[in-house]
């Protein structure tokens, strides 16, 4: 274990386990590395973060806040941006004085835009953490851009109408119902939805952007977005993985993961009545959060049928496997492009969900199909795998993780933002302490899982 430094960063997750898992992962690597950290999490997703707590006493700090109550909303993501911004800023801002060594800068969730003006009144610097790819970001981010034109585009919300971005690469098109509802539901003027719009604007006003993948995987789009930004500071450090250690024992899904050791044994009551009776003698449910990785590492797996969440997305490409994908919401759509189309190491299997589900007859000659050896989507999976580890290992996002933690560690972060906007001043803070912020949890609108 390094020693730890007085270099303190504030790590503040979205919540939801999808959201709050990779970042762990970075927090790992970066206390490892010797800095000292302070995670902003709540009562309920703290065992998420138990086990880090357990492994580095010293360098490791939660920033506490409690059980929520948020009342009845049509969006509640937008709720959950604009409450956190109400609630945590100032109880931030508090506990930031206090302290005697305060963070340098903030590392926050890309759905929490807001920090940026958190940070600026700080005098530090904000690096967006993206728990999404650079493509799936680069298209959220010009969906929000250019919402209400592509809206009036589409006056009378033809469900198949084609909404083309031109200006990112590979020209991507999405159809109208592939965007969440809340992109849909947009209303020009509305200070929640231009609330949140700022909030999702911002990220690319910020300091930089570390992003989970890899330039083998999304090379063109990292310097799309260097580009857009106009500065190199947009760091791929992934794809962020466990120790094995971690895998093994369970610790990096908190309490409701199930053991490798106990997949055999597992139920669930969110399956209809009767299923678990069809499959008892040719497969088995998992109930909690499954150790994916590990089971996709497994010699017996050789293709994932897979919502293309980005989390499972790297999972599936570090594991080498073959993806049939059936994205249904989020991001979803915009990975199963990127596997499917540019990548070409997995096949389309379903679009839509829960409500649509794949034919069945032509699901399993897609997965007889799927596991041959010699099938090109196989071969280039296996490569891509390859490209990953060595990535991580001795490439491209080890360099960029070491480039972050060393302006880290040596303050240049500070440094470097006051010389590029000089609105940005340390803030001078006295010794007394603040551990424990005083408000409501919110729950998580979706996980990028």
């Amino acid at each position: 274990m390094s020693q730890s430094t007085n270099t303190h960063l504030l790590v503040y997750p979205f919540p939801g386990k999808g959201h709050i898992i990779p970042l762990l992962d970075l927090t790992h690597h970066l206390l490892r590395r010797g800095l000292t950290i302070t995670v902003v999490i709540s009562d309920i997703d703290l065992p998420l973060l138990d086990p880090l707590l357990t492994s580095h006493p010293s360098s490791l700090h939660k920033l506490l806040f409690s059980e929520p109550d948020i009342g009845p909303s049509s969006h509640p993501l937008v709720s959950i941006v604009i409450a956190s911004q109400q609630l945590l800023f100032d109880p931030i801002v508090k506990w930031f004085k206090s302290h005697p060594s305060p963070p340098v800068a903030i590392v926050s969730d890309f759905f929490l835009g807001w920090t940026n003006e958190l940070a600026s009144h700080l005098g530090i610097p904000r690096v967006v953490f993206s728990p999404s790819g650079a493509l799936g970001s680069s298209v959220f981010h010009t969906l929000w851009r250019d919402v209400a034109e592509i809206n009036a585009g589409n006056g009378d919300g033809d469900e198949n109408f084609l909404v083309s971005f031109p200006e990112i690469p590979n020209s991507p098109e999405f159809y109208w119902w592939q965007f969440t509802q809340l992109s849909r539901d947009y209303k020009e003027g509305d200070p929640d939805y231009e609330a949140f719009r700022k909030a999702m604007l911002a990220n690319m006003k910020s300091w930089g952007i570390i992003y989970n993948t890899f330039q083998e995987l999304e090379g063109v789009y990292i310097d799309y977005t260097k580009k857009q930004m106009g500065h190199d500071r947009v760091w791929a450090v992934g794809p962020l993985l466990p120790d094995e250690h971690d895998l093994m024992d369970g610790s990096r899904g908190g309490s409701s993961v199930v053991g490798p050791d106990d997949l055999l044994n597992c139920g669930s009551s969110f399956i209809p009545s009767g299923f678990e009776d069809q499959v008892a003698d040719r497969g088995f449910i998992v109930k909690g959060w499954a150790p994916q990785l590990v089971i996709l590492r497994h010699r017996a797996v050789g293709t994932f049928v897979t919502h293309c969440g980005w989390n499972s997305t790297l999972e599936g490409v570090v594991a080498g496997v073959m993806m049939l994908a059936w994205p249904m919401g989020a991001d979803q759509y915009v990975d199963a492009k990127l596997l499917v189309d540019q990548l070409g190491v997995g096949k389309r299997v379903c679009s839509g969900g829960p409500e649509n589900v794949p034919d069945s007859v032509e699901l399993a000659r897609l997965l007889d199909e799927s596991l041959n050896g010699d099938k090109p989507e196989r071969v280039k999976v296996k490569k891509l795998s390859q490209a990953a580890m060595k990535a991580i290992k001795e490439g491209t996002s080890i360099r960029d993780l070491n480039i972050f933690m060393h302006a880290s560690k040596h303050k240049n972060l500070l440094v470097f933002s006051h010389l590029l906007d000089p609105s940005i001043k340390p803030v001078i803070s006295n010794h007394d302490t603040f551990t424990r912020l005083p408000f409501s949890r919110f729950w998580p609108y979706h996980p990028l899982t």
